[in-house]
């Protein structure tokens, strides 16, 4: 992960540089394990790693005015920000990818596959639906050199596994393409670190 977040922060200061600088595409990132592996905790390591700050009139950082710079989703949130909707002149409507992902350096997808129903969509629709959103988002990042970080406790070892399945060979074929190899990081060996503070294990 020191490697990622090198290769995220290489890209940052080549596009402030220089507007002429042809973009640096930073590799995403898949954190897949079971339940109690410590996917988010990472993720929100990750997600505070890069951070911006209001410096008082003396250049110090203000404390209470420290942000972290990635956007943060849920996979059910994300899901549903980029949901269909229909405004006052009858006109329908969904939320860009751009509008959800802002000028942050990266986006974190919490959860992937603890996803909730779709609202408003009929449940023989309900993974087509999943699998059309998730590619929406996965290749406007493609297009736009956002790296992505997933948690997910679904396997994630090739075309063929629960993820793969689960986000749909569109999208599946993009966070390939977004994901060099060893950036697949499997956490299945790791003990449930919940076991262990309430004594199990």
């Amino acid at each position: 992960m020191r490697e990622w977040g090198a290769t995220v922060n290489a890209a940052r200061r080549r596009q402030a540089s220089s507007d002429d600088a042809p973009p640096l595409a930073a590799p995403s990132l898949i954190l897949s394990g079971p339940n109690g592996a410590g996917k988010t905790a990472l993720a929100r390591v990750i997600h505070w790693s890069m951070v911006d700050t209001v410096l008082d009139e003396d250049g110090r950082p203000i404390p209470d005015m420290v942000i972290p710079c990635g956007r943060w989703f849920t996979a059910t949130d994300l899901l549903g920000a980029l949901a269909q909707e229909r405004d006052s002149d009858g006109y329908t409507h969904s939320a860009a990818p751009g509008q959800l992902a802002g000028s942050a350096p990266f986006v974190i997808i919490d959860d992937v596959a603890a996803e909730l129903t779709i609202p408003y969509v009929a449940y023989q629709a309900q993974e087509g639906e999943r699998q059309t959103r998730y590619h929406l988002f996965l290749d406007w990042c493609v297009r736009n050199n956002m790296p992505v970080v997933i948690t997910t406790n679904l396997a994630a070892a090739g075309d063929d596994s629960d993820l793969a399945r689960h986000v749909g060979p569109r999208a599946w074929s993009r966070l390939m393409q977004m994901c060099p190899r060893g950036y697949i990081v499997s956490l299945w060996s790791v003990p449930d670190y919940r076991r262990r503070l309430g004594g199990r294990a």
